[in-house]
């Protein structure tokens, strides 16, 4: 069996150490002060122990090549974690940490979170990862990972959302093709072209297809910025934050895209793609607003939480204001591309919220389900090119900007475009027919 690559162990190591941190960080941060000399000691210290450990495997590595030896095993996560948090008790700076009462509960929850870390449980006795066999170790972070179950509880709760929704809303959806989902997790000493590196947040994200001839498959690929040389992850707590929207993104926007009316076939979509890139984007915001708040399919539906921050969506906004953060009408800039794409949602949202509750379509609230049909099941069809998605997508910025305009401003073709999109819309949410909801847009365009 082909597992998704995961990061290599010794490096592995650094990045556990992180996400313990920067979860008893999260835990305890409106405690902490942040510029006392008790916490600059914590994380000086602490960085330094875990880099003495990833020391101690690249050594063991250097000297087998030099003696011309194989590799030998590399020891176990669990044990190279401990030994830093024991080292880190044994210097003169834990007194000091000791006699902060705020920074001390933070030090006690990582030692009890480390000490819990059992490679054994989480591989078996006889297969553990050894830094040897990349598939082997590949497998027990795929299966169970519990040094990355941060990053894991993230991912299952955006991958649960986006089945969840897709089956509630995606009413052409063939159950035979619920794709499987995978997390894949690798390193970067620069975040690549096209995955939108954003100032200050140091994750990056990306679905491949790997789908086999009877099964779609979409690898959900985290990409985390580290120095190589120091074997120090960049990650930091917004970052950290900000992963669960990295994870949403891909689950919903791209790993169900392209399934219909077969999946064979399906590739990647251009980085900067109004539709799939700016569009829907902002429907998985909302279903991760909707997760978050508990409002909605959310709800009813009975989603866990199985990790939440308080302040995910202020965080999430943050990344994506910056994402999104251009002049909107300069065409040549590849964030407009984006921006458009975030509004052309926005608008269709307030269409179809206007058409249900001006029409016989149910409940005025219920205007969500219009929505997300709509997007899911535009999404799902690989045979409607990311053209014609594209000319959805300017259609509907074209109606944002015609229908802000004063209406003395506005000439008699303006308003008749503005009425034709009405009827578009409200045609489709009586009809549920996206064929020809595409058909009378090309003929409108």
């Amino acid at each position: 069996m082909i597992y998704p690559h995961q990061i290599p162990l010794t490096e592995r190591k650094a990045l556990s150490w992180r996400l313990l941190f920067l979860d008893a960080v999260n835990n305890f941060g409106l405690a902490l002060p942040r510029g006392s000399n008790a916490y600059s000691v914590l994380t000086s210290f602490l960085n330094e122990q875990i880099k003495v450990e990833v020391a101690m495997d690249r050594e063991q590595r250097l000297n087998e090549q030099a003696e011309g030896k194989p590799a030998g095993p590399l020891r176990p996560l669990d044990n190279s974690l401990k030994s830093a948090i024991d080292n880190f008790r044994a210097t003169p700076a834990f007194a000091l940490v000791s006699a902060s009462k705020p920074v001390l509960p933070m030090v006690n929850a990582i030692t009890t979170s480390v000490n819990a870390l059992c490679c054994q449980t989480c591989g078996s006795a006889a297969a553990i990862c050894e830094g040897l066999a990349t598939m082997k170790d590949n497998g027990i972070v795929s299966d169970k990972g519990d040094c990355i179950a941060q990053l894991r509880q993230m991912f299952d709760m955006a991958r649960e959302a986006a089945r969840t929704y897709y089956a509630a809303y995606a009413a052409t959806f063939p159950v035979n093709l619920d794709p499987d989902i995978v997390l894949s997790t690798r390193h970067t000493n620069s975040m690549l072209a096209g995955n939108h590196h954003l100032a200050n947040f140091y994750a990056s994200g990306m679905t491949e297809f790997v789908d086999t001839a009877v099964q779609p498959k979409a690898e959900a690929q985290l990409n985390l910025l580290m120095d190589d040389k120091a074997v120090e992850f960049m990650l930091d707590l917004n970052t950290y934050k900000g992963i669960l929207y990295i994870m949403f993104h891909e689950c919903i926007a791209h790993a169900f895209q392209g399934l219909l009316p077969n999946f064979q076939g399906r590739q990647p979509t251009r980085p900067y793609d109004m539709f799939a890139e700016g569009f829907m984007d902002q429907v998985a915001f909302e279903v991760l607003r909707e997760v978050l708040e508990k409002t909605g399919l959310a709800n009813t539906s009975g989603l866990k939480r199985q990790i939440h921050f308080p302040d995910s969506l202020k965080v999430t906004e943050r990344i994506r204001l910056s994402r999104n953060d251009c002049d909107v009408n300069d065409v040549a800039t590849d964030k407009a591309e984006l921006a458009r794409g975030v509004l052309a949602a926005e608008t269709i949202l307030k269409l179809i919220r206007s058409a249900y509750t001006s029409n016989d379509f149910g409940r005025p609230e219920d205007f969500w389900q219009g929505y997300y049909r709509l997007a899911f099941g535009l999404n799902l069809r690989r045979d409607i090119d990311w053209r014609k998605k594209r000319d959805f997508v300017l259609l509907l910025y074209k109606y944002h900007v015609v229908s802000a305009q004063p209406l003395p401003s506005r000439d008699r073709s303006e308003e008749m475009f503005l009425l034709e999109i009405e009827r578009i819309v409200t045609n489709y949410l009586r009809t549920d027919d996206i064929d020809l909801l595409m058909l009378e847009i090309q003929n409108l365009k």
